[in-house]
């Protein structure tokens, strides 16, 4: 049997294309939050790389999940750049809000972008380097000055606000999936009730950061990989109950594989505990990503869980 040939780029972006544009609703809503207006015709390209790549839905995803695209929860990442320069086919990106330095393989553009450029792109993870996804929008070339002012128009707009809470959502709730995940397997569902709620749920805390490798983190269990970013044995993480919950006979925590993790002080069963989060959720309308604390970001000490 012949080997089907590998996606490339531009086939995978028509495709995300074709799959955001299904949902009117969301492309509507991510339009207010990039543009803050409704989109023109000139807006669309734009629209649908960032609902395609960016933009988390109600379900708590983005239109790129369940695609063989390692890397994208996090690698993906919309910018205002300058150039400084080349490394054969690399042209080495330096974030012009935060001064990180990225390295994007574009062959052939040496000439689009000469040292100095500033230019507003989005990279993504791609076969193990790091390249554009779509044109970028270019700004020429400026000294200090000159960058200075494009950064302080572009932070007045809606964008950087946007991208920012868009990855801040979609690192969330990847790390809730793991999270149920780990959390089924070690109760062996997603339900537990009292007693000794507490013990329970603290005994998993520690074996879910100290003892269980995930591809989450690598290969790594979270505190292994929070070690290794910080370059110090992270925080100790506790999980306490306040004393209504810990000395509630019917107390149980429900692990939502949508709505996430939730102590409640009275839920005889689960079909009870999953009414009430239903019942949560729809007062918000969509899903908010809910965690036991972890060390995604350094020294997390306080629990993420909600009580109704």
């Amino acid at each position: 049997m012949q080997e089907q040939a590998p996606i490339t780029l531009s086939a995978l972006r028509a495709e995300l294309w074709t799959r955001v544009q299904t949902d009117a609703n969301e492309l509507a809503l991510a339009a207010q939050a990039l543009f803050g207006r409704v989109p023109e015709a000139e807006d669309w390209p734009e629209l649908l790389d960032f609902v395609a790549c960016e933009w988390v839905a109600a379900n708590g995803r983005v239109a790129h999940e369940g695609l063989d695209l390692p890397g994208w929860i996090d690698g993906v990442r919309t910018a205002l750049w300058t150039v400084d320069g080349w490394e054969g086919q690399l042209v080495l990106l330096r974030d012009c809000a935060t001064d990180e330095e990225i390295a994007v393989r574009a062959p052939g553009a040496e000439g689009d972008l000469p040292r100095r450029t500033v230019l507003r792109a989005r990279v993504v993870p791609w076969q193990g380097e790091t390249v554009f996804f779509g044109e970028p929008g270019l700004f020429g070339q400026h000294g200090v000055i000159g960058r200075m002012q494009l950064l302080s128009a572009w932070r007045d707009s809606p964008e950087p606000t946007t991208f920012a809470r868009q990855r801040e959502l979609r690192r969330a709730f990847a790390l809730q999936r793991d999270q149920q995940s780990a959390f089924v397997a070690h109760f062996g569902g997603d339900f537990v009730r009292a007693p000794d709620l507490g013990p329970r749920l603290g005994n998993f805390l520690h074996h879910y950061l100290f003892e269980r490798p995930s591809t989450r983190f690598g290969g790594l269990t979270p505190a292994v990989a929070a070690r290794s970013r910080i370059g110090r044995d992270p925080n100790r993480v506790e999980l306490r109950l306040v004393d209504e919950l810990a000395q509630s006979p019917d107390a149980a925590a429900l692990f939502d594989d949508m709505d996430g993790f939730a102590v409640l002080l009275h839920a005889s069963t689960r079909d009870d505990a999953r009414s009430q989060l239903t019942t949560m959720r729809d007062a918000s309308t969509r899903a908010s990503p809910s965690c036991l604390p972890c060390f995604e970001e350094e020294d997390a000490t306080e629990p993420a869980f909600r009580t109704p």
